[in-house]
């Protein structure tokens, strides 16, 4: 997780609904191919590891808000990213990197269904 981020009150009110779940901000709005194999990919990684996930499609306009939040809090304008409890996990590469090393237990502790 990167260091605690202090949020607008606005971005702080948008992301409640999304507090103490997983979540998956993606674009719909696809103009790299990359993007959508990472997307595809971090949803196929999520799922192998039996964390329910809420999608948040930055490019919808009712999103907007929920995105620059989480954007905020990522410090990255990236898509796919991954988020627990509105905290940045990562994007593919890093989480890949969790999977890889036998560290995502720990971080989707708690969310993994049984």
């Amino acid at each position: 997780y990167k260091g605690k981020v202090v949020l607008h009150s606005t971005m702080a009110e948008a992301l409640e609904p999304y507090k103490g779940k997983v979540v998956l901000l993606y674009t719909s709005y696809v103009t790299n191919q990359l993007f959508e194999v990472h997307y595809r990919q971090v949803q196929t990684m999520l799922a192998g590891l039996k964390v329910p996930f809420i999608e948040v499609d930055g490019a919808a306009p009712d999103m907007r808000e929920v995105r620059s939040a989480l954007w905020a809090v990522s410090e990255s304008r990236t898509y796919p990213q991954v988020f627990v409890d509105n905290k940045f996990v990562g994007d593919m590469g890093m989480l890949q990197e969790l999977v890889d090393a036998g560290q995502a237990g720990d971080v989707f502790k708690g969310y993994m269904a049984e």
